[in-house]
């Protein structure tokens, strides 16, 4: 039986317990073809959990106590598959690369998945026009080719722990906004994952990472400065700041510590915790730190504060008892 305890289990997609139930499901919930399935007499526990994120890409985790192979068609996405318990490998055109615990895969949506029995894992489907939309914003520059990834990621490079540190921070925040509205942060980090995706991973177009940017202008600043200052409440949107100011995001970060010692994202964490000062100190507002910290972007209380208290020299709790 599948381990109950794996990620996203609170979230459950695709459940089937017989032969004849997992061919439905398979092609019903996820699209996708079961090429090779179990004996059909053979009692199988497959499942299959989601969560979609909010620019689009999704996280699932799975796991099987019957060996099967699942055939996936053409589609507008990419692959990260991370083994948690088991062996499984995907087949992308003639070469069949493995996924366990000395390698991650990179593939297509166009690709055969085989999960052996007892396999276990988490995969990210990232659309690829979200992750050249984010190139583009990067550089600065129209993107026009097709992308393709390297398909082997080592578990033990560096390249893999910076994704996959983003990926269980991401999960993390899952669990802490369970029942509670998606916070900015988690936005924030599907970006994150994305930009570490094209910067740590070897691809088609990593050319255009290279090329150097144009100087952003003081005055360009000023305008993604105004722009956060108007949607504090709201994630961070690069691709926005990169419209606003016809610079690449690189450009941008860099004069932002040029000119003001700090990014965007420093200038935008300091005006949510200004923001959540001032509900802590409106009696009229009756919100708990908590429910602060929430809608002001926070979806983890001790981040919160810390980062509070560093900034003000007190705790959320000691400006919220003074206040009443």
């Amino acid at each position: 039986m599948p381990n109950r305890s794996i990620p996203l289990s609170r979230h459950q997609c695709l459940v089937a317990g017989s032969v004849a139930e997992l061919a439905t499901e398979v092609e019903a919930k996820i699209g996708a073809c079961l090429v090779s399935p179990p004996v059909a007499r053979e009692r199988v526990d497959v499942r299959a959990n989601q969560y979609p994120l909010p620019a689009g890409s999704a996280l699932w985790s799975s796991g099987t106590t019957a060996p099967l192979t699942v055939r996936f068609p053409d589609h507008d996405y990419i692959r990260v598959q991370v083994q948690l318990q088991g062996t499984g490998s995907t087949g992308i055109g003639r070469h069949e690369y493995a996924v366990d615990d000395l390698n991650a895969c990179i593939s297509p949506a166009h690709a055969t998945l085989v999960h052996r029995c007892g396999f276990q894992q988490l995969f990210w489907r990232v659309p690829s026009s979200t992750i050249l939309r984010k190139l583009s914003a990067l550089t600065g520059r129209p993107v026009a080719q097709s992308l393709t990834f390297e398909p082997v990621l080592p578990r033990s490079s560096s390249r893999y722990v910076a994704l996959v540190s983003i990926l269980n921070s991401i999960l993390t925040h899952i669990e802490q906004c369970e029942g509670q509205p998606a916070a900015p942060v988690i936005t924030e980090l599907e970006q994150a994952m994305i930009t570490s995706l094209l910067f740590n991973c070897p691809h088609s177009l990593r050319q255009q990472l290279e090329r150097p940017d144009l100087r952003a202008a003081p005055r360009q600043v000023r305008l993604v400065e105004e722009y956060i200052e108007q949607h504090w409440d709201q994630a961070l949107d690069i691709e926005k700041m990169a419209e606003l100011t016809g610079c690449s995001v690189r450009s941008i970060y860099r004069a932002f510590r040029r000119s003001r010692g700090y990014s965007p994202k420093e200038f935008a964490n300091r005006l949510r915790l200004i923001k959540a000062r001032q509900l802590l100190q409106d009696p009229a507002a009756g919100q708990s730190v908590t429910e602060v910290a929430f809608a002001c972007g926070f979806s983890e209380l001790s981040h919160f504060s810390r980062e509070f208290s560093k900034t003000f020299g007190e705790t959320p709790s000691a400006v919220l008892r003074a206040a009443r």
